[in-house]
């Protein structure tokens, strides 16, 4: 069974722009999936704060995710 995470993301992506908190950073989600093994994931835009350089995508395990939340306006 998909998380509430995967399913509010895959909704809100179709529609505008979904911010979300990953090990205490922002990023955009783009799209969901899954790994190798299964686990959930969404492919993410990273910006601001980064521990490599910037900008750049990122596959983030969805568990580790956070505060998923839909921003006003179109993608």
């Amino acid at each position: 069974m998909l998380c509430a995470n995967y399913l509010l993301l895959c909704d809100a992506i179709l529609e505008q722009q979904v911010l979300c908190v990953y090990e205490g950073r922002y990023r955009c989600a783009y799209i969901t999936g899954t790994r190798k093994r299964g686990a959930e994931a969404v492919l993410a835009w990273q910006f601001g704060e980064s521990s490599s350089p910037l900008p750049q995508w990122r596959c983030l395990k969805l568990a580790n995710v956070s505060d998923a939340h839909a921003r006003n306006g179109r993608r």
